[in-house]
């Protein structure tokens, strides 16, 4: 076992949790196509590509042999390395098992990156700047999900852990001498936290800027459980989208905008005992989505302005004939 962040789990559950997972992969996605006497099946090797995206060459080997590796790795080391197909379905399967999203009922076109063979800190931040230029091909937003090491893996590599919620989030200030409130109300005290460990409006050490509605925070993450850092993703590297209204041409005067992709990158990745602390994951948003994230923005910025509605018509221009736009 590598000195790396550590697994938590005893090895009687990885061995207990592997099974589960190996049966499923191969009843479901393996065995009814699975062709005994193709030659290609029997090897295991993987490429890497410029981008540093892990690549499979290889198809899968027979059940009973898989099982076999599987449980002497476990014996060995206390965990085990899923290969590439085994880790792609077990995203689009987390994907497939996540009851409260809407978005998981198109689970079998998720895009899955492997960043597990990473050895550096740049390697790890180059990958997130990958996972943003593939789930946005050509103005179209592509499901991605990007894998960095496991905790507890027996390769040595380093284990990564995301602090933000979302891996684009715009700040949060609250006034000292009154409950105004700059940008995204929900993030204040990440805000905080982030302005703790060095970060300004601006993404410097030193405030180069007052604090905005839109300011995008920067990504605060860990390696092998040690001190936070952070790391700021320039706005050229983020698509953003304006919040217009058809009817209420004054509501463009507001600057109102989004970010447009919702990567969720707080969560810990589940697959067969093997747990993947860092494994951003984005959809798409809806409108319905859109709407509470940005509402308490927009009463805050529209009763700092004149405007020609009162706010109890701004919520009901917003809720009640849904006609913002954001395009």
């Amino acid at each position: 076992m590598s000195n790396n962040y550590p697994s938590n789990k005893p090895r009687d559950v990885v061995l207990s949790e592997a099974k589960a997972f190996v049966d499923q992969y191969y009843s479901e996605h393996v065995e009814p196509t699975f062709d005994a006497t193709d030659s290609t099946k029997a090897t295991d090797g993987i490429t890497k590509t410029a981008d540093g995206v892990t690549k499979a060459t290889d198809a899968t080997k027979p059940r009973a042999q898989r099982w076999d590796e599987i449980e002497a790795e476990i014996a060995s080391t206390g965990t085990y390395t899923h290969t590439f197909d085994e880790l792609d379905y077990g995203a689009k399967l987390a994907w497939r098992n996540s009851n409260r999203c809407i978005g998981r009922l198109f689970w079998k076109t998720l895009k899955m990156l492997d960043f597990r063979a990473i050895q550096t800190e740049q390697e790890f931040l180059d990958g997130l700047y990958t996972h943003l230029k593939t789930a946005e091909r050509r103005s179209k937003i592509r499901s991605t999900i990007s894998v960095f090491p496991p905790a507890g893996n027996a390769q040595g590599a380093p284990v990564f852990r995301i602090e933000n919620y979302t891996l684009l989030m715009y700040a949060g200030y609250q006034s000292e001498r009154s409950e105004t409130i700059i940008g995204d109300p929900k993030n204040v005290e990440f805000t905080k936290r982030c302005k703790d460990l060095g970060w300004n409006a601006g993404g410097g050490q030193q405030p180069s800027q007052e604090p905005g509605n839109f300011d995008l925070l920067p990504v605060v993450y860990s390696i092998n459980g040690g001190p936070a850092k952070w790391h700021q993703i320039p706005e050229s590297q983020v698509s953003e989208v304006p919040i217009t209204h058809p009817e209420h041409k004054w509501f463009e005067e507001l600057r109102l905008r989004w970010y447009k992709l919702p990567v969720i990158s707080h969560m810990t990745l589940d697959i067969g005992g093997i747990e993947y602390p860092a494994a951003p994951f984005n959809g798409w948003y809806m409108l319905d989505e859109v709407l509470p994230e940005t509402l308490a923005m927009i009463i805050d910025i529209i009763s700092c302005q004149s405007s020609p509605i009162a706010l109890d018509s701004t919520v009901a221009l917003l809720f009640g004939k849904k006609k913002l736009f954001w395009s």
